[in-house]
């Protein structure tokens, strides 16, 4: 994929309903899974994004909460979205799994920030 010749997309311009099932590529440009759901905070806003990884067809997956901040979002020539991270299949894999009552209690230490 040649994503220098995607347009990046302000988060501010992406619906929450356009977010999931966006395709999520990682530090190897290579996809590592898909965003399966959206988690806002009290005000509204996106706070992170459940990023759906590994299985197959999406049995097996596992749920991982990554930050919403500093995620690159970009158009394809077509205007489909797609999300591009410095994360890996790697750190996927050692992140928690998502868990709503953990994620509430201290949502710090349970999502992935990226830096």
């Amino acid at each position: 994929m040649d994503f220098d010749s995607f347009d990046a997309v302000a988060t501010a311009d992406i619906s929450a309903d356009e977010l999931t099932g966006t395709a999520v590529y990682g530090s190897g440009d290579e996809e590592i899974g898909s965003i399966g759901d959206i988690l806002l905070s009290e005000d509204g806003t996106v706070d992170a994004v459940i990023i759906d990884f590994g299985g197959f067809l999406g049995i097996g997956t596992k749920p991982v909460a990554v930050d919403f901040e500093n995620l690159t979002f970009l158009r394809d020539e077509n205007g489909g979205l797609v999300l591009r991270t410095t994360l890996t299949a790697e750190d996927l894999e050692a992140a928690p799994e998502y868990n709503e009552e953990a994620y509430l209690s201290a949502p710090e230490d349970n999502s992935l920030i990226v830096e």
